[in-house]
This record gives C-alpha cells, sequence and structure tokens, in this order.
C-alpha cells in the first residue's frame, strides 16, 4: 500500500541519518577540540606579532639614531678636513 511504502521510505531515510550521524558526530567533536585549538594558537601568535613589532619599532629607532650618529661623524671629519685646509 501506499501508507506502508512512504513508512519504509521514512525509516530507510531515518537509518540513512542514524549512519550519516554516526559519522559526523567524531568529526563535529574534532573540529571543535581543532577550533579550540586554532583560537589558543592564534592567540599566541597575537601576542608574539605584537612582541616582535616593538622589538622592530626599537631596532628601528636605534637604527636611526645609529645613522643620525654615523652622518654626524661624518659631517665632523668633513668640518675637520675643511679646517685643516
Amino acid at each position: 500500500s501506499g501508507a506502508a511504502a512512504g513508512m519504509c521510505k521514512w525509516v530507510l531515510a531515518m537509518i540513512t541519518y542514524d549512519r550519516v550521524a554516526k559519522i559526523v558526530a567524531p568529526k563535529k567533536a574534532a573540529l571543535a577540540i581543532a577550533s579550540e585549538k586554532l583560537a589558543v594558537t592564534m592567540a599566541a601568535l597575537a601576542e608574539k606579532q605584537g612582541e616582535l613589532k616593538e622589538v622592530e619599532d626599537e631596532f628601528n629607532a636605534l637604527q636611526d639614531q645609529y645613522n643620525a650618529a654615523t652622518a654626524k661623524a661624518e659631517q665632523l671629519v668633513a668640518d675637520v678636513d675643511l679646517c685643516e685646509k
């Protein structure tokens, strides 16, 4: 009968859903764990990137100071040479 055919299709669909759910559920759990690990790792990365930026900024400031001191030294040498002539 038509009702029995519909009921059989529904039961088969539920069996298929159960099989798929049993495959997907562990994958969802693994995804949740991996997402949590990713969030922790990304937070650590952001922290390290901030620290790196501080070091790079300090390096750039020191490099600027070095360049200014070198330029001043060169100018002083040039002034000494000019005075000696």
